[in-house]
């Protein structure tokens, strides 16, 4: 029997560091995420002309959330025009 909640290790590189990352998720997945966070912070680098790891990290995490927000209106715009 395969246990669903087996924890998987993966060391992914995000913008120049890796880092170990443990989880029940597919590792494959895991690993896409990080190349997408990684890509993320290198444009956020380039395009903000900001070098420091950790302004670059909080800038990346406001696009983000930044993006989930505006899907979230987004949303929740289709889900009222539905109901009428």
């Amino acid at each position: 029997m395969i246990e669903q909640d087996e924890e998987h290790k993966v060391v992914v590189e995000i913008f120049g560091e890796e880092y170990p990352i443990t989880g029940a998720g597919d590792p494959s997945y895991i690993s896409k995420i990080a190349r997408i966070v990684d890509a993320r912070m290198r444009q956020v680098a380039k395009s903000t002309r900001t070098k420091g790891r950790d302004k670059v990290a909080i800038l990346t995490a406001m696009s983000f959330a930044s993006e989930l927000d505006e899907k979230s209106e987004e949303a929740n715009k289709s889900d009222g025009d539905e109901e009428e």
